[in-house]
């Protein structure tokens, strides 16, 4: 699944696209090709108007709407590659994301 969009808090455009995880991977967040950044509590850099993931010098924020579709579908396995720092604010929610997710379909690991 791939969506264009801008980032809220940027207001830059961004492309993120999701692909299969290999199992018991979790959900790994790639900017621009760089170092995976787990979506994990520990990688939680800020928290300030929106949640922010680090791994090094590498950034990702705002994905608390892409992560609530991901969990709300019992998605945990999945990469999340973003060409901009930002997870892209679509309409708000995370319909789109949901709407996106059941069209690719899903598989039980």
């Amino acid at each position: 699944m791939t969506v264009d969009g801008i980032g809220i808090h940027t207001g830059k455009p961004v492309r993120l696209t999701l692909s299969p995880g290999a199992a018991d991977s979790g959900i790994l967040f790639r900017v621009a090709g760089g170092e995976p950044i787990p979506a994990a509590p520990e990688s939680v850099v800020d928290s300030h108007y929106a949640t922010t993931l680090g791994r090094g010098a590498q950034r990702v924020q705002t994905v608390e709407h892409l992560l609530a579709a991901l969990a709300g579908l019992g998605v945990d396995n999945v990469v999340v590659d973003l060409d901009g720092s930002e997870v892209p604010a679509l309409d708000g929610s995370a319909k789109a994301f949901v709407s996106g997710l059941l069209a690719a379909g899903r598989v039980r690991l």
